[in-house]
């Protein structure tokens, strides 16, 4: 699941009731967004716009094809 970066800041400081410099630095401990969506076999966009449902909907098409 991916978002952009300013809104995963806004997320998670409304979450965990933390600071900005508080979630930079628990994010800097993490692998880039990027890095983990090179890794993933599929990416669901969570910008508050994507339709959630139409993507796991794919997803779920393109896990239920034959090989």
């Amino acid at each position: 699941v991916t978002a952009p970066f300013q809104l995963r800041i806004r997320r998670v400081m409304y979450r965990g009731h933390i600071s900005r410099s508080q979630v930079l630095a628990w994010m800097g401990k993490q692998l880039p967004q990027e890095q983990v969506v090179a890794r993933a076999d599929f990416e669901l966009v969570n910008d508050g716009e994507a339709d959630i449902e139409q993507q796991l909907n794919n997803i779920i098409e393109q896990c239920n094809k034959p090989f």
